[in-house]
């Protein structure tokens, strides 16, 4: 629509408003057609009070402050985008701006309910709007819109006890919410009852925890099911009057529950409130405690209990709860008999208790027995009583002990009882004083009677014969408990005897009495004897080859007094009868035969059944397998021929402890715990249900363990040293067998230990990170005994990271290995066998070795150790490197030798490495004295090689500080080399590769033994004799320029003249060309240059010629050859005149294309021939004023490069970092110097297969005192030559 408001339109429909006492949000639904731009507006009273630009279908008035006294609506319009035309406003909806009053809110434990009260009517307000939320952040988790008063929420998920809630309550009407009233919170804590008590008048309820402000306890009672009355206590107390007793026909209950200002917790479980009360039944004090009964006195009435209360007048004494009908309270203390005491009962139920019964007087004092006599079975008494108020008789009571034989009631001062009493029997009667339905405490009194005697009563398995004693006539009478089972029979014959023909059930009680008969008079009837009814239950019968041993159920509810046993020879119908008052008995029992065991019981005047006959088992179990593994004993043993049989084992120690077991079959598997340094037997025997036949033969448990000493890995095997007199002396044991585990698993085993010391191997190469322990187990012709826990077997092998020697200690450092150790040994080893071993807990460590007295060579490794194991062997090394060492003869030159690893120290075959030199060989390769070129094979790229023997003239000194010999050779050498040696044979000559002398004069010149003087010629070229030197590759060439300053013609003639004009150092490197051609340069850059055209300098034959200003004119094409030497004239011309331009006069450079030729025109030269400057394979070239030409080298001094000049020598380099040593013969320490080696230390051909070049090796100048020599000088005047290193090392103050 472009923005415009479309004609015409309609209003759009406005939906809802909500006030929140600070805006308005309202939401419509506008014309589906028009656009999007409303303008909403709020009316005060009619009147448009504010309006809102809103886009959308939403929107708010902000920042209101409304009159409560006045009525507000909202209505909205669709307009265009400019709010320019507005359409027809929609439906009117009015403010709610009351706030909900009066508002409870109870939470159940499920659901909230909530009511508030009702608005004003004229408000026009139909129900609310009821949200929860929570405490924490106020996340609004639902809400509900009710009509009405009344609202409930049920929250899903349920409400968590340990987050906190509040509700909020809103009016609203249709399409109109008002503002929500404060937070209500949601009170989630329950509380209980603990006690609660209702006396007639009021409620006191008491719950289990304390509550805190602003908690308190909210307690409501219910009557038949309907709230009652409801009251509100702090703490844990609260008290509920009431205005009228509740009756007993009522149902009440009381609930209490946690309230706040309108907010109720849920409410806690309903507990009754007993309004019924109790009547006592009876009630008996027995001067330590008074025991009552009880009804309920109203119908229906439920209680569970009741509270015995003791007053003594209307003071409580104590009280007790009980649960039933019945119960007693015990006393702390007699009561007084001179008190009077009342007991009463309240009801009980849980934590509930009702109203006290009516008070029962307690009887506190006793009567007095004033006499009491046994006459015809009548026992008469009597008596005094008082001391208790009320009395209303007493009660009389007939005693066996303290069983009742009888109980009557009786008068206040005596009374009978009719009964006949047993002879020896200790009888008494009993006086208890009543009131009503109250007992007193009870007086005793003793009654004396005789009786007749019963000799002997014998049981049988049918019948009972009574045996009687002491009189002319007599009848017997059998009962079985207290009922008469026969009789009375008449004794007859002497002694008197009656048989019942009865058989009696065993176990149950059976009694004969007799009494005495004469004519028609009876005596007193005797004190009954027991029958034993019983028969002997045998539990065992253990035979250990020469005696029985049985033994049954002591009779203990029998008179017994003793035991007949007898034992049946089955094979010849016999039988030996013993007796024992013990439940036990040891018969011997021959070896032969089959034999059986019956007992039966014997009393003071009677006696039992004979039990079932039991046989005696005779046969031995023998144990032919038996291990232990440490936690369970493996057995198997012969089985036995009684198919119902059983087994027992035994394991007994040193001390004859003994652990028994039951085995259904004949082998098991029995957890058991052994000590190893105890000696254990293992024996079986047989059980057949109660029999036990003796014990097998005792066969020893191995339960020692193998002690090992040590356990040491190497590269293919693992061994184990194990200290035989750990469990060799054991019983049982003839030897032990080792197992090696991995990770867990076993990879090898069993070995069998043998050898002096005892020792298992593992033919097995242990793995790094790998986890080895090793278990050994004692070995006998039974079983295996236990396996040791694992000891550790090391797997680490720790990699050398350096070795050193100094002459006079080795010096070693190790990586250390990731597995537990507990140190590490250094192993210094000479190959005549002697070795020297050291321990250290760190991974480094030191060894000695003396040069002097050293022969051979010698290997260092290391091992880890942990405990007693020894880890495999490191990597051997020989701490004795290849190096450089003095010369220690003081007449002659100073020198330096190399030396290999063998000590001590002697010339060896030394071998220079080649890599290819030619492009076409020769057929013959060149020789000239102790230079012979020979060729290698089987050594990769390394081709050739230079052989210096022992006895080649190279290792031959004296006090020539020069061998001219042996320089002419080399000379020659390298010129035969070139196929340029005058004579040479032809078949020596071949075609070289570009750059292949230089090659050969670098390994030659890192190779052979040589003087300090010789040092200097074959690594520089330099000759201080004839003032030349070579620039080689490496180099830096430094020049120090001089030009010509000129004042004027008048000044003295030496004003005029050349000054210092600068340094400039030129990197000497080689440089190969496009087309192979290799050449010695001043400048890689320049000379890399192509189509770069530098004329050559003007002149010719031997001078003069203009010579060059700077570093490019070194770039003509003559001066492009691969050797350049730098000669110095005999003397300088003088500052202050003119320069020559002869190249003689100036320090000139030769540039030559071959070895041959830069020694053919270094001999013109030094011959001071005049040569032409140039020629077809060399030019002599100069540069141009009065400069002066150093040649530098590279030498590192604690790893920083130094650029000096060619012959400085060690002590010129330590005195620039401010050491200066004495020239005098001393150990030097803490200063090492290395050097580059290009040759190979040995005769091995296997160690020509790799070629390391530029390889470092040390200059021995810690090895032994120094040497001062004739000619003055000392080891430190050794000169430096290109590469070398300087380590200076010590302590700072």
């Amino acid at each position: 629509m472009g923005g415009q408001l479309a004609a015409p339109v309609t209003a759009p429909k406005l939906n809802s408003i909500t006030y929140n006492r600070f805006s308005i949000t309202a939401r419509w639904t506008g014309n589906a057609s028009a656009n999007s731009y409303y303008l909403l507006a709020l009316y005060e009273n009619g009147t448009q009070y504010k309006t809102q630009q809103v886009v959308g279908s939403s929107g708010a008035l902000l920042n209101l402050t409304l009159d409560p006294q006045k009525t507000y609506t909202v209505m909205v319009a669709q307009t265009d985008f400019s709010y320019g035309s507005v359409g027809p406003y929609s439906n009117e909806i009015t403010v709610i701006q009351a706030i909900p009053t009066g508002i409870q809110v109870t939470y159940n434990g499920s659901d909230i309910h909530a009511r508030w009260d009702r608005p004003e009517e004229s408000l026009s307000i139909e129900g609310g709007l009821i949200s929860l939320f929570k405490t924490d952040g106020s996340q609004l988790l639902v809400s509900e819109t009710v009509i009405g008063n009344l609202a409930t929420l049920t929250p899903s998920p349920p409400l968590s006890d340990i987050t906190g809630y509040f509700v909020t309550a809103a009016y609203s009407a249709p399409g109109s919410t008002g503002p929500g009233s404060d937070p209500i919170p949601i009170i989630q804590q329950t509380v209980c009852l603990s006690r609660l008590t209702y006396n007639g008048d009021s409620i006191l309820a008491t719950t289990e925890h304390s509550l805190s402000s602003p908690n308190k306890i909210g307690l409501f009672l219910y009557i038949d099911g309907q709230p009652a009355y409801s009251a509100t206590g702090a703490g844990n107390l609260v008290t509920l009057p009431l205005d009228k007793p509740l009756q007993p026909w009522q149902h009440a209950y009381v609930q209490v529950a946690v309230i706040q200002d309108h907010t109720c917790g849920p409410l806690s479980q309903p507990v009754p409130v007993l309004t019924g009360n109790l009547c006592l039944q009876s009630v008996s004090y027995d001067g330590n405690a008074i025991s009552a009964s009880w009804s309920g006195a109203t119908p229906n009435f439920e209680y569970t209990g009741a509270t015995m209360l003791l007053f003594q007048a209307e003071t409580l004494v104590t009280n007790n709860s009980v649960i039933g009908l019945q119960g007693t309270l015990t006393l702390s203390a007699a009561l007084d008999p001179a008190k009077q005491y009342s007991l009463r009962v309240a009801p009980t139920f849980g934590p509930s208790r009702g109203i006290n019964s009516d008070a029962i007087p307690v009887v506190s004092s006793s009567g007095t027995f004033t006499r009491a006599s046994y006459q015809d079975g009548v026992v008469k008494a009597s008596w005094t009583t008082g001391g208790t108020a009320g009395l209303t008789g007493c009660r009389f009571t007939l005693l066996d002990g303290n069983e009742l034989i009888a109980s009557v009631p009786a008068g206040m001062s005596g009374g009978a009882i009719d009964h006949d009493l047993s002879p020896g029997t200790n009888y008494r009667v009993a006086l208890r004083q009543m009131a009503g339905i109250s007992l007193g405490p009870p007086s005793y009194a003793p009654v004396l009677a005789t009786a007749a005697l019963i000799n002997e009563v014998i049981t049988e398995s049918d019948k009972i014969t009574v045996i009687i004693a002491g009189t002319t006539g007599a009848q017997a009478f059998l009962y079985k408990g207290d009922t008469l089972q026969a009789g009375p029979v008449t004794a007859s014959g002497t002694p008197l005897k009656v048989e019942f023909p009865f058989g009696v059930v065993p176990y149950y009680e059976y009694k004969i009495c007799v009494q005495a008969v004469q004519g028609s008079a009876l005596g007193p009837i005797s004190a009954p004897v027991h029958v034993i009814s019983g028969v002997p239950n045998i539990l065992a019968t253990a035979y250990n080859g020469d005696d029985v041993k049985l033994s049954w159920e002591p009779m203990l509810n029998e008179p017994v007094t003793g035991y007949e046993v007898y034992l049946l020879d089955l094979d010849h119908g016999t039988s030996n009868t013993a007796y024992t008052k013990d439940d036990f008995i040891i018969v011997q029992v021959p070896p032969e035969g089959r034999h059986a065991l019956q007992v039966k019981a014997i009393g003071a005047a009677a006696s039992g059944i004979l039990s079932p006959a039991v046989n005696v088992i005779k046969e031995k179990a023998r144990v032919p397998s038996l291990a232990y593994d440490g936690t369970y004993l493996h057995a198997s043993w012969t089985a036995s021929a009684i198919t119902e049989a059983v087994y027992q084992i035994s394991i007994i120690d040193d001390n004859d402890f003994t652990m028994l077991f039951d085995v259904a079959g004949h082998e098991t598997v029995l957890p058991v715990s052994l000590n190893p340094s105890i000696n254990y037997t293992v024996k079986v025997r047989v059980v057949a249900d109660n029999a036990t036949g003796p014990w097998g033969p005792g066969i020893p448990v191995l339960s020692a363990l193998p002690l090992v000493t040590s356990t040491t890995a190497d590269h293919t095997k693992v061994t184990l040293l194990i200290d035989d007199a750990s469990f060799t002396t054991k019983p049982g044991v003839t030897g032990c067998q080792a197992y090696l585990t991995r990770d867990d698993g076993v990879v090898w085993g069993p070995v069998m230990a043998a050898g002096t010391p005892l020792q298992a191997e593992f033919p097995v190469n242990v793995l790094p990170y790998h986890t080895y322990t090793a278990m050994v187990q004692a070995v006998g012709p039974a079983g295996t005994g236990p396996l040791t826990n694992g000891v550790p077997v090391l797997s680490a092998v720790p990699v050398i990271k350096s070795l050193d020697y100094d002459g006079t200690m080795v010096y070693a450092v190790w990586r250390p290995v990731s597995a537990p150790v507990t140190g590490y040994t250094l192993t210094l080893a000479s190959d005549s066998g002697s070795s020297v071993t050291v321990s250290s807990e760190r991974p480094y460590a030191s060894v000695p070795l003396n040069m002097q007295t050293a022969s051979g060579t010698y290997t260092v490794y290391v091992q880890a150790i942990h405990g007693i194991a020894s880890g495999p062997k490191s990597d051997g090394k020989n701490p004795v490197k290849p190096g450089l060492y003095y010369s220690t003869e003081a007449a002659n030159a100073p020198a330096l030798k190399p030396a290999n690893s063998m000590l001590p120290v002697q010339p060896f075959e030394t071998r220079c490495l080649l890599p290819e030199l030619y492009q076409t060989p020769p057929a013959l390769l060149p020789s000239v004295g102790p230079f012979a070129l020979k060729s290698l094979t089987g050594a990769g790229n390394m081709k050739y090689y230079l052989a210096f023997t022992p006895s080649n003239p190279v290792w031959k000194f004296d006090a020539a500080p020069f061998r001219s010999s042996i320089a002419v050779d080399y000379v020659n050498f390298l010129t035969a080399l070139e196929g340029k040696l005058k004579e040479q044979d032809p078949q020596t000559i071949g075609v070289l590769l570009p750059g292949a002398v230089q090659d050969v004069m670098q390994a030659i010149a890192g190779c052979i033994p040589q003087t300090f003087i010789e040092s200097l010629y074959y690594s520089h070229g330099f000759s201080a004799t004839w003032r030349y030197v070579d620039l080689r590759p490496g180099m830096r060439l430094q020049v120090e320029y001089e030009s010509w300053q000129y004042i004027s013609a008048q000044a003295p003639t030496y004003s005029n003249g050349y000054s210092f004009n600068g340094t400039i150092q030129y990197d000497i490197s080689r440089f190969m060309t496009a087309s192979g051609e290799h050449s010695t340069v001043l400048n890689v850059f320049l000379s890399s240059l192509e189509g770069l055209a530098i004329p050559a300098p003007t002149g010719s034959g031997p001078g003069p010629i203009d010579g060059g200003g700077g570093g490019i004119d070194t770039l003509f094409t003559g001066f492009a050859q691969p050797f350049l030497r730098i000669f110095y004239p005999t003397s300088f011309k003088k500052p202050c005149e003119v320069g020559s331009t002869y190249p003689r006069d100036n320090v000139m450079i030769l540039a030559a294309a071959s070895w041959s030729t830069l020694n053919n025109i270094t001999d013109k030269i030094t011959q001071g021939l005049a040569i032409p400057a140039f020629g077809t394979d060399y030019a002599l070239f100069y540069l141009r004023g009065r400069n002066t030409l150093t040649p530098l080298i590279k030498v590192s001094v604690n790893g920083y490069p130094t650029w000096l000049p060619v012959g400085t020598t060690l002590a010129q380099a330590l005195s620039q970092h401010g050491v200066s040593p004495f020239a005098i013969p001393v150990v030097i320490s803490e200063l090492s110097i290395f050097r580059n080696w290009n040759g190979a230390c040995g005769n091995d051909p296997a160690g020509l297969t790799t070629f390391v070049p530029h390889y470092k090796i040390p200059i021995r100048i810690n090895w032994g005192p120094s040497v001062l020599y004739a000619n003055g000088v000392g080891w430190l005047d050794l000169p430096l030559i290109h590469g070398d290193e300087i380590q200076i090392m010590g302590d700072h103050l």
